[in-house]
């Protein structure tokens, strides 16, 4: 079934909208209160063992995640090389070509962050007597 918003009253549609959001929240409240109960009774090591466990999962799945995402965004530019050139000479030039976007982007960050690193300044700031540095933080 379909629905024309455009039709009818706006305050008649937001409200049907949001009383399906306001059913989804209950819903994602109530699995973070059953959650927080289990997690709950683990131990500190179980939680360390997990956190632990999370953290070498992502030294795996990020770098998966940014090649995927490298080579969907890749591959159009790679096809349209490959209809005028050798395959090796196109996959060449894409990945050269994605490195100097890459490295120029960062030398333009870094370069403009060196060039304003002196505008950084607090003013008004009194330090505690106590501290010798210019800027605590």
């Amino acid at each position: 079934m379909q629905q024309d918003l455009t039709q009818g009253s706006i305050t008649r549609h937001l409200l049907g909208m949001a009383g399906f959001i306001g059913i989804g929240l209950i819903f994602q409240t109530a699995y973070y209160l059953v959650d927080l109960y289990f997690v709950g009774h683990l131990g500190a090591a179980a939680i360390a063992g997990v956190i632990w466990i999370l953290t070498q999962i992502s030294e795996i799945v990020i770098p998966v995640i940014v090649a995927l995402l490298l080579a969907a965004l890749l591959t159009p530019i790679h096809m349209r090389l490959k209809r005028v050139m050798p395959s090796s000479l196109a996959s060449t030039i894409t990945v050269l070509g994605t490195l100097a976007l890459i490295i120029g982007a960062l030398t333009f960050v870094t370069s403009q962050f060196i060039d304003q690193f002196d505008d950084i300044r607090i003013d008004g700031y009194d330090p505690h007597p106590a501290i010798k540095a210019p800027v605590a933080v």
